[in-house]
């Protein structure tokens, strides 16, 4: 369900947050990320603590821009949309893993999605979700 997804990738933001001493910036994107409102409201809920200023508002319609900022003007945390090739970001993260450039990743698969979330040597967590087609 909805309420899950937001739930374990919350859980990973909180936890990463920990493991950073705080957080800069939460971006989404990915085909979910990009078009998923509720998905972003549900993640995003109760991260007021981190320093978060979310505008839910503006989340149910943000600007068709390439960066869509969904954070309200005066929040520590900034929250955005950046829309992406999906393909070129798969080959771009196995090729730093494989080489060792990313500190910290995390993925998991929900039902019917898939969510690769990765901490940066920067304070930015990037929440990348996408659907997937399960082959029988």
């Amino acid at each position: 369900t909805l309420d899950m997804v937001g739930y374990r990738i919350k859980k990973y933001v909180g936890a990463f947050a920990a493991v950073l001493g705080g957080v800069d910036a939460i971006i989404f994107t990915g085909g979910i990320g990009e078009h998923s409102p509720e998905i972003r409201q549900r993640v995003m809920e109760g991260l007021e603590y981190l320093g978060v200023d979310f505008d839910f508002e503006l989340n149910k319609h943000p600007a068709d821009a390439h960066v869509s900022v969904l954070s309200k003007p005066d929040s520590k945390v900034k929250v955005a949309i950046i829309p992406t090739n999906e393909e070129l970001v798969i080959a771009r993260e196995t090729k730093e893993l494989t080489q060792n450039l990313v500190k910290y990743s995390f993925s998991a698969v929900f039902r019917g999605a898939s969510a690769f979330i990765r901490l940066t040597k920067k304070r930015i967590i990037y929440i990348i979700l996408m659907f997937y087609r399960c082959i029988r």
